[in-house]
């Protein structure tokens, strides 16, 4: 499926089934009734490829996936940009490690370990690299001209969005985490070549991670609350024991709001906030 006839199709089945959203949404919570928008506990998430294929193994998801907007830009970008050559399969598995095995990624993805490290895939007849959630284990395939450091630590940073079914595939988070993963592991100057290079095709970059009081830094939190709007949030701010669950009906540089189930506002400081996800 191209990338054109599978941007057509969320656009109309957004437009037949839309979810409540607002106090239509708030109503329904309230209710207890099940809302289009939000999984069933049995349905699976449609896997998170690098090209946006659905495997049809895989039952795609109640809510379609928010369009992945600059992800032409996004290539053009980055392509210049080739970055260390590894020339084979073990040397990309061994940086693959060497990455997944730092402290520092383990403050951001403690999830993600070694133990769950994607294979790799030599990629053999393949027309580009790309991260595919395969039966049993992520997979990133890797044809010979793909095996660069810059490529890896991009289909590494899909690894990391692969249960983020509420973010587009190449949106503002995952150009954040990119940043950030070529910033450790390839250091300051392939960092500024690749801000260049997105200022340059007007790609947009998520805010910085935040860290929460567990100690783990998390990425997308603004990236939700701007797709968010009249739909159901969590939102855990600092100041409160208990995350925060409602429709979120503002949100701006200082501040968001949320209508709670008891049809009161509960504004909270930007600031504050460490964490948000889509109920």
């Amino acid at each position: 499926m191209v990338e054109r006839e599978s941007h057509q199709a969320e656009d109309l089945d957004a437009k037949s089934e839309q979810p409540p959203r607002g106090l239509a949404a708030l109503r329904a919570w309230r209710l207890g009734k099940p809302r289009l928008g939000l999984l069933e506990p049995s349905a699976e998430p449609s896997p998170r490829t690098d090209v946006g294929v659905v495997s049809p193994r895989t039952p795609a998801p109640a809510k379609p996936q928010p369009r992945d907007a600059q992800r032409v830009r996004v290539y053009r970008a980055e392509t210049p940009l080739k970055g260390r050559a590894l020339q084979t399969i073990e040397q990309c598995g061994e940086f693959c490690e060497s990455v997944v095995g730092t402290l520092w990624w383990l403050n951001r993805f403690p999830a993600l370990g070694l133990e769950k490290i994607p294979h790799l895939r030599d990629g053999r007849g393949a027309r580009q690299a790309f991260y595919r959630e395969d039966p049993g284990h992520p997979t990133i395939t890797l044809p010979r001209r793909y095996r660069t450091a810059n490529v890896i630590l991009h289909e590494l940073a899909h690894w990391t969005m692969h249960s983020d079914h509420d973010l587009p595939n190449h949106g503002y988070t995952f150009t954040r985490v990119f940043m950030d993963l070529t910033a450790e592991f390839s250091g300051p100057a392939a960092r500024e070549l690749l801000a260049a290079a997105y200022s340059e095709h007007k790609v947009h970059i998520g805010a910085e991670a935040v860290l929460g009081p567990d100690g783990i830094y998390r990425y997308g939190n603004d990236e939700r609350l701007r797709l968010g709007r009249n739909t159901l949030m969590t939102v855990h701010h600092l100041g409160s024991e208990e995350a925060s669950s409602g429709v979120l009906i503002r949100s701006t540089k200082k501040h968001v709001a949320l209508l709670l189930e008891d049809a009161t506002e509960i504004v909270i400081p930007l600031p504050s906030i460490w964490r948000v996800s889509s109920t």
